[in-house]
């Protein structure tokens, strides 16, 4: 049988239900101590909501028979990629009932994902990885890292937030516009819209950089209680940044900066490597040392991509321009979970325009690895010539080493402030 044993259906109001217990014992940390009935069920209501009001979100059940044992969430992204908009399919809450742990169900889960999108014609698909080894196993290469800053408001820039304004719900349209304006610009970057942005601006304090009547960058933030005992002593978590320019990023900046009087320190997520440079003292509060090194950010893995379509993925991209490269290039692929890219593939690059030829025994230069080195790779998250300095990847030809590279080069890694 194609799954196992198990089959997948999108779930009905009333099986969400069991869905969502199936998620409190996969997830049981995830959920704070004090989770009311109350907050259960209004969580229960926007699931339902989602499910049936929103077409890019499917809640998706996984059977025995008759029994629900599991389930997922289908996100349907739109994301840049390099300089186009492509679709991306996500997945969340992936989830198997106690009972049936280690028998294949989680495995046969991804399966199911990956055929849902595959059929679409979709070739790219992301997940932020609860097991990161586990999704390894199944074709998922690294993303960009995420970096969590920490610092004294002080040591943030002075300057003007004269054009800093407070933003509400009623500024919902200006807020998703800057965001995908953002997003158009970004490698990575998810598009929204205003029903997904609503929650966040309803529960967060947010302000925003407004220049000749246009938003042209924004702040979301909540304050965080340090010490039950003491009223007044906070840190300000930083929950989204957004800026179209350096000087809408300065203003904001400022503004941060002048909550000092009130915030012990602040905390920032972002998967920007160089944010450390606009700090005055980028150490953690902790002055923590190591080596002759002093700690400026915590890292951890963050969202993981897989190409679930090559030869379709370059098909799509007939027009995109890969460095003006010009070689004939045999890509030889391991992929054990999805047999349809277990094969090679001979690109044509003219000046950096990509064709598929037939004849995969005329090739200038041959390269192997497996998929989710292929795909942290295509990603831009790790050059070719690192992949196969670490022994990852092979190359035939070292002669050809520094044109693939440059094929596969992008100016920044992909980021996404996407959480899903």
């Amino acid at each position: 049988m194609k799954y196992e044993g198990y089959s997948f259906k999108k779930l009905t109001s009333d099986e969400l239900s069991e869905f969502q217990k199936i998620v409190m014992k996969a997830y049981p940390v995830m959920l704070p101590d004090n989770f009311s009935s109350e907050a259960q069920q209004s969580w229960l209501d926007r699931m339902r909501t989602s499910n049936e009001e929103d077409p890019h979100i499917n809640y998706i059940g996984c059977f025995k028979g008759e029994t629900l044992v599991g389930g997922m969430v289908y996100f349907d992204f739109r994301m840049t990629l390099f300089d186009r908009f492509v679709d991306v399919g996500g997945i969340g809450l992936v989830c198997v009932d106690l009972l049936y742990k280690k028998e294949y169900a989680a495995k046969n889960i991804v399966k199911a994902f990956h055929d849902h999108y595959y059929d679409r014609g979709v070739t790219i698909t992301a997940l932020y990885p609860f097991r990161p080894d586990f999704y390894a196993d199944m074709g998922y290469g690294l993303g960009k890292k995420m970096n969590r800053y920490r610092f004294k408001p002080s040591s943030l820039p002075r300057g003007s937030k004269s054009h800093i304004v407070k933003l509400g719900i009623s500024n919902l349209k200006e807020i998703v516009d800057c965001f995908n304006r953002f997003v158009t610009k970004t490698h990575g970057m998810i598009l929204t819209n205003e029903k997904s942005m609503k929650r966040s601006v309803s529960k967060l304090d947010v302000v925003g950089y407004k220049k000749n009547g246009e938003l042209q960058g924004f702040l979301a933030f909540s304050f965080k209680r340090v010490d039950p005992d003491n009223f007044i002593l906070q840190d300000l978590i930083i929950e989204e940044l957004i800026y179209e320019n350096s000087t809408a990023l300065h203003e904001l900046l400022a503004y941060l900066r002048t909550q000092a009087d009130q915030v012990r320190e602040m905390y920032f997520h972002t998967q920007d490597d160089f944010f450390h440079y606009l700090l005055h003292d980028p150490r953690t509060g902790g002055n923590k040392l190591f080596l002759t090194s002093q700690e400026s950010n915590l890292q951890g893995l963050g969202i993981m991509y897989r190409i679930i379509n090559v030869k379709k993925l370059f098909t799509d991209l007939s027009t995109f321009n890969f460095r003006n490269q010009t070689v004939k290039l045999l890509l030889s692929l391991e992929d054990d979970f999805l047999e349809v890219n277990n094969n090679k593939l001979l690109l044509n690059f003219d000046k950096g325009i990509c064709t598929l030829l037939d004849d995969t025994n005329d090739f200038d230069v041959e390269i192997h690895m497996d998929i989710k080195a292929f795909s942290s790779m295509f990603m831009g998250v790790i050059p070719f010539k690192k992949l196969y300095s670490l022994g990852v990847a092979q190359i035939s030809n070292l002669d050809y080493l520094d044109i693939v590279n440059r094929l596969f080069e992008t100016d920044f890694p992909p980021i996404t402030t996407q959480q899903f």
